[in-house]
C-alpha cells in the first residue's frame, strides 16, 4: 500500500493540473489539492496499489471535490450587512404608480379563471412548490410547472391588454369590466 507521503510526491502536479482545467483557482486551489490528499489519508485502503491506478482515483476525486465546491459556491448568498435594514426603501419611491401597477394587476387577476388565480396565489404569494402545487391539481410535478406557466403566460396577457387600454384611455386607471371577471379562458 503506498503511502500518501509518495503518492504527494507523485501525483500531486497531476491533482494540481486537473483541479485548474476544472476551474479552481486562487487561494482555494492549493486547499483542494490538500483536500484530495486528506480523503486519500482518510480512505488510504481503497486506493488501488498500482500507480496508474492511484492517479486514476486521486483525479476523480478532484473532480468530486471540485464540483462539490463549484456546486456549494453558487448556493452562497451576501453576507450579513446590519446597516441593509435602514437602507432598505420602506416605501415605493413613486406611490401613485405602484397604487396604478396595484390595479392592473387586480383587475387583470379578476379577468383569470379561478383556478388561475389561485394557482397564481399559491405559488407566487404562499410560496407552494411545483411538488405541492401538483398535489393539489392532482397531477405530475412537470404537469404542475406547465399549468403554472401557462397561467403566467395569461395573466401577462390580461395585463398588456388592460395597459392598451390604459394607453388608449390616456390615464392610469385599468378598466375594470366587472361583468366579464372570472371569465374562462
Amino acid at each position: 500500500m503506498p503511502s500518501v507521503e509518495a503518492l504527494y510526491k507523485a501525483h500531486a502536479d497531476a491533482v494540481l493540473a486537473k483541479l485548474r482545467r476544472l476551474g479552481i483557482e486562487g487561494p482555494v486551489l492549493e486547499d483542494l489539492l490538500q483536500d484530495v490528499f486528506v480523503i486519500a489519508l482518510r480512505r488510504q485502503a481503497r486506493i488501488p496499489q498500482n500507480n496508474d491506478g492511484a492517479r486514476r482515483w486521486l483525479l476523480d476525486a478532484a473532480r468530486k471535490l471540485a464540483a462539490n465546491f463549484h456546486r456549494l459556491y453558487r448556493h452562497k448568498y451576501e453576507g450579513f450587512r446590519p446597516d441593509a435594514i435602514e437602507a432598505a426603501v420602506a416605501e415605493p419611491e413613486d406611490p401613485e404608480g405602484h397604487l396604478a401597477l396595484c390595479n392592473l394587476v387586480r383587475t387583470a387577476l379578476r379577468k383569470l379563471a379561478c383556478r388561475d388565480v389561485e394557482l397564481l396565489r399559491r405559488h407566487a404569494i404562499d410560496g407552494e412548490s411545483l411538488t405541492a402545487l401538483a398535489v393539489w391539481l392532482g397531477i405530475t410535478k412537470s404537469g404542475a410547472h406547465v399549468r403554472l406557466e401557462q397561467a403566467k403566460e395569461r395573466l401577462r396577457v390580461q395585463i398588456t391588454r388592460l395597459e392598451q387600454v390604459v394607453e388608449l384611455r390616456g390615464d392610469e386607471n385599468p378598466v375594470d369590466t366587472g361583468a366579464a371577471s372570472f371569465e374562462q379562458q
